[in-house]
């Protein structure tokens, strides 16, 4: 009897432990799969974010900021699709005109700067050069042709001798038109470093500041009057010029040269 109880006991035992080893692997490998599972799932949830994360970046970074340029040239072009073909060439001249001069302030003491953008221009610029010994040395250009909408160009430089010139004035006149003088003064301030701007009456005269080897200059703009046109020392004009922009660049003759 005790050897049947001992028996039945060992037998149970026996097949307790090998209930166990039979299921501790499964268990185990459940547990590895399943935290394999949990490992790709946020492996795979992850990357997902990531690449939402990169395609927000991509397309932040694809959306485009109009630079300062762009605005201002959409500008020019919105205002230029209202004018006529005549005035597009006008404002072209314009344009490339006060770039020249521009440039040729720069280099102020350098006349031939002047005289090359004419003759580059086709232009043909003729130089009057004269000198004094008490004065010393005055060149003053002008041209026999404009570009379109422009014309009376008239530069002069003086100095004590030819190899010492500067700058003293530099003019011009635009066609009247209604635009014509705030495209003017537009088209001024894109082209040279204004220090400072005075309104002397809105729409008809304005003085642009401006300096060079710190040396200031007034450019002033101007809508012709009937008196304007009757009273100029230099330019034949008829009342037909009414409303023409004089322009006129100077050295501010209080300051040194």
């Amino acid at each position: 009897m005790k050897k049947t109880l001992l028996g039945a006991i060992l037998f149970s035992v026996i097949a307790v432990v090998v209930f166990l080893l039979n299921n501790s692997p499964k268990v185990e490998r459940n547990k590895v799969d399943s935290s394999t599972q949990t490992e790709v799932e946020i492996t795979e949830k992850s990357s997902e974010a990531k690449h939402t994360d990169q395609s927000k970046k991509k397309s932040t970074s694809q959306v485009k900021v109009p630079s300062q340029n762009e605005e201002e040239t959409h500008s020019n072009e919105e205002e230029s699709s209202n004018l006529s073909a005549t005035q597009k060439k006008y404002l072209k001249s314009l344009n490339s005109l006060n770039s020249g001069f521009a440039k040729a302030f720069k280099y102020r003491k350098e006349p031939n700067e002047l005289i090359h953008f004419l003759e580059e221009q086709g232009l043909s610029p003729k130089i009057n050069k004269k000198s004094n010994s008490f004065l010393g040395v005055t060149w003053e250009i002008r041209t026999n042709k404009s570009l379109p909408g422009t014309r009376y160009y008239n530069a002069q430089y003086d100095g004590d001798d030819e190899d010492h010139l500067f700058l003293k004035y530099l003019s011009y006149e635009y066609a009247p038109g209604e635009k014509s003088f705030e495209q003017v003064i537009k088209s001024l301030e894109n082209s040279y470093s204004i220090k400072n701007k005075d309104i002397i009456s809105p729409g008809e005269n304005v003085h642009l500041f401006i300096e060079r080897d710190h040396v200031p200059y007034t450019i002033t703009i101007k809508k012709m009057n009937l008196y304007d046109i009757n009273n100029d020392p230099t330019y034949p004009h008829t009342e037909d010029d009414i409303g023409t922009i004089s322009v006129r660049l100077q050295l501010n003759m209080e300051d040194e040269h």
